[in-house]
């Protein structure tokens, strides 16, 4: 469930793109060393997920947009980052209303399934 907080983005994502509860991925957030009300770099974020069982690969993919990335991948978990704001792309939905289907994707990860 996406949480309305300031600068909160970066914790929105994981909690949609990891399927972990909102709570969870502030924990992490915070673990790794973002402030109350302040944004924090994504692969800091991702890396320190690593200590909770949360695993993302980023892929390596040249510029897309949200909407040739869904055609591209329909279907999975991805945490998602465009300039100054991450996101969620879940099964070919992204799961922000202020990301548009002509946003450029600048990185991307890919949640790694459980073996």
């Amino acid at each position: 469930m996406v949480q309305k907080a300031r600068n909160n983005c970066t914790v929105n994502a994981l909690s949609v793109a990891a399927g972990i509860g909102y709570e969870r991925a502030d924990e992490i957030a915070d673990g790794a060393g973002r402030k109350p009300g302040r944004g924090i770099k994504s692969a800091k974020v991702i890396e320190h997920a690593k200590r909770y069982g949360v695993h993302l690969d980023k892929m390596r993919l040249g510029p897309r947009t949200v909407q040739r990335f869904i055609r591209e991948y329909p279907t999975g978990n991805y945490y998602a980052r465009k300039r100054g704001h991450a996101f969620a792309i879940v099964n070919g939905v992204c799961v922000d209303p202020n990301v548009g289907p002509m946003v450029r994707i600048v990185d991307v990860w890919r949640l790694r399934e459980a073996a």
